[in-house]
């Protein structure tokens, strides 16, 4: 196989099934970042875009566009916080953090692959986003051909702050797709159908509840020894778009 052979990553937004169509309607596709930074010195050959280092950093990093503009206050306790916003786009979440609010931006996505693939969700630090001037992105990996469930797009809110606003269009956060051999990779699109919705609802609720203290190595071991990455394939391939 070819090392320059492209890599396929199937991607959804993710909802609960009867919002699909509304959530499908909002949500533009990832962007490569390279696409997003602005544009290079016309007639300058040694430009940052040209850079060989940044290409190879963010040969397979995307950014994923807001949906929707929204404010946000929060008040009261920071485990049970009460959320005062111009529209219902936020979910309250018991703080993370020692005196810092932690709060959902009512939006997620997923990810798989076939093929080995890790994903890095990280804060947008190459773009000056609105929500950057309250608190930072909460970031995580995990292998997607290994494991199938949402990115959620969960802010910690720096100390004294208690308001944040998320623009349309702006970064949420940068998506990275690491490959064996440093392969590219094709973004493919499919319609999240009730069965993987269920099925990442189940598995969720299992690694939260009940395996709570488990690695992701032996979440791993159990999604594949289950044959759900077979199952999560076969329904994926039947609902591309």
């Amino acid at each position: 196989m070819s090392k320059k052979e492209p890599v396929i990553v199937y991607w959804s937004p993710y909802s609960n099934p009867h919002r699909v169509s509304y959530v499908n309607l909002l949500c533009e596709p990832p962007k490569k970042v390279l696409t997003t930074i602005g544009s290079p010195v016309s007639n300058k050959k040694a430009s940052y875009h040209n850079c060989r280092s940044l290409q190879n950093l963010m040969k397979n990093t995307y950014i994923i566009p807001a949906p929707l503009s929204s404010k946000l206050k929060i008040s009261g306790s920071f485990e049970e916080p009460f959320l005062t916003t111009d529209n219902n786009l936020w979910n309250a979440r018991s703080a993370s953090l020692d005196k810092r609010y932690s709060v959902d931006y009512d939006f997620s996505w997923i990810f798989f692959s076939e093929e080995q693939v890790t994903l890095r969700e990280t804060h947008p630090y190459m773009h000056n986003t609105a929500f950057s001037k309250s608190g930072y992105l909460a970031s995580g990996s995990f292998e997607i051909n290994k494991w199938f469930r949402p990115i959620n797009i969960t802010f910690n809110l720096w100390e004294d702050h208690n308001s944040i606003e998320v623009i349309e269009k702006e970064p949420l956060c940068y998506v990275e797709f690491e490959t064996l051999d440093n392969r590219p990779v094709i973004l493919k699109q499919f319609e999240l159908t009730e069965d993987m919705y269920n099925y990442c609802t189940q598995a969720l609720i299992t690694s939260k509840n009940i395996l709570s203290f488990e690695s992701l190595e032996s979440l791993y071991s159990r999604f594949i020894g289950s044959n759900r990455h077979k199952k999560i394939a076969k329904l994926i391939k039947q609902n591309l778009l």
